[in-house]
């Protein structure tokens, strides 16, 4: 059951607040991201 619940769920997601965290991160790195180069540019 391990095995099928592991490969059901991506490794990098640990649960719903890692997925949420996770996900708030990455759009958060994304938008910094495009502000520095929005004025960089």
């Amino acid at each position: 059951m391990s095995d099928t619940h592991t490969a059901s769920e991506p490794p990098v997601i640990v649960g719903v607040d890692g997925s949420e965290h996770s996900l708030r991160a990455l759009t958060w790195a994304l938008s910094a991201a495009e502000q520095l180069a929005a004025p960089l540019v």
